[in-house]
């Protein structure tokens, strides 16, 4: 928390809003998290592989079975997580927990049935291990302690006091080696990735509402006018439609400011639900929006007939229903795009004063 709160801070003041960053962290530790833990997986197989090479030899007949069965169980438990994760992620962290567990155990057995010298470099490294699969740095800090007591306490009971002060060093040295190790190595890789993730997520943000309004989503009109000079380019036919929302000002002043903006972003949904499909649907800001569809005036006039439908049949939270008047002009028989963004405005606004004249 204290990392992801530093990197807040560092980022705030760069324009990154808290939606926007939480969105950019989740993804990140979750990205880092599976690149740590596939190098961990390695480690451990190399770990492992070690520890089984050093069993083969006569001085731990003793401690085998149990080690074999506990790398057993491990490897059953790690296979079954992978199954069950995708069924229900909840269930992965016990699973985790327990393999991570489990390995632990295997080291003890053999520092249990076989105290010695080589005992104590062995389990050093089998708690090392886990601390490698790096999920969550506080819980690796809680197993591992917890790993430290359960040794302890066995090893005062059997092991002779010169080996076990020596052997207990050592243990002690590589278990918080191992745990200081994987903590920063996860903090300062997490925190690396999410600073450099959130400068870039933030530049595409930014280039986004370049472009975009950022309360309906819908395109702006700097977009507008960079859309409108490559369809004129294509030399296709087209119509636009200029639309303005109705009692906008009135729902703002009678109802407060909550009730204009759920207007804004009803009627730039009922504007998507009536083009749909059409990419080129645009809020200017304010109440005024702007469809470019590449057709005939006649299919506009339809998705026209349909958006007066929804519009006067939806129902909100703060508002239920409302209108909008617009008008509607083609390329057909127009050279000047100037020329079509005019009739197109006029038509619109003899449909605002019809509005108003049945209003009063």
């Amino acid at each position: 928390m204290l990392i992801s709160q530093k990197l807040y801070n560092d980022l705030f003041y760069m324009g990154i809003s808290k939606e926007e960053f939480n969105q950019v962290k989740d993804v990140v530790f979750e990205d880092n998290r599976r690149t740590v833990g596939a190098g961990s997986m390695c480690a451990i197989q190399f770990c492992v592989m070690s520890l089984l090479m050093s069993l083969r030899a006569s001085a731990y007949n003793a401690c085998r079975l149990v080690f074999i069965v506990s790398l057993i169980l491990s490897i059953a438990i790690f296979i079954t997580s992978q199954t069950i994760a995708r069924k229900n992620k909840r269930v992965i962290k016990l699973l985790v927990a327990t393999f991570s567990f489990m390995v632990l155990m295997a080291g003890i057995a053999i520092a249990y049935f076989q105290p010695d010298v080589r005992t104590a470099t062995m389990i050093a490294f089998t708690i090392i291990v886990p601390t490698l699969v790096i999920k969550n740095t506080f819980t690796d800090c809680v197993m591992e302690t917890i790993a430290i007591i359960v040794y302890a306490i066995l090893c005062r009971n059997v092991i002779e006091p010169e080996i076990y002060s020596w052997g207990f060093t050592n243990l002690i040295i590589f278990a918080i080696a191992g745990i200081l190790m994987s903590h920063i190595i996860s903090k300062e890789r997490c925190a690396g990735f999410v600073y450099a993730e959130s400068k870039k997520e933030l530049a595409n943000i930014q280039m986004k509402y370049a472009y975009y309004d950022q309360l309906t989503e819908l395109k702006n009109r700097r977009a507008f006018e960079e859309d409108l000079q490559k369809i004129e380019a294509q030399q296709v036919d087209f119509s636009l439609a200029m639309l303005d929302l109705n009692g906008l000002k009135q729902a703002n002043d009678t109802l407060g400011h909550d009730a204009g903006d759920e207007l804004i972003v009803a009627a730039a949904q009922c504007l998507k639900k009536a083009f749909e499909g059409n990419e080129y649907i645009y809020r200017f800001g304010g109440d005024e929006f702007c469809v470019i569809h590449i057709g005939t005036a006649g299919e506009a006039a339809e998705s026209l007939n349909i958006l007066d439908e929804l519009t006067t049949s939806w129902k909100g939270n703060l508002v239920n229903g409302f209108t909008i008047s617009h008008g509607v002009a083609s390329r057909n028989g127009h050279k000047d795009i100037s020329t079509i963004i005019k009739l197109a405005d006029e038509k619109m606004y003899e449909s605002k004063r019809n509005y108003y004249k049945r209003c009063v």
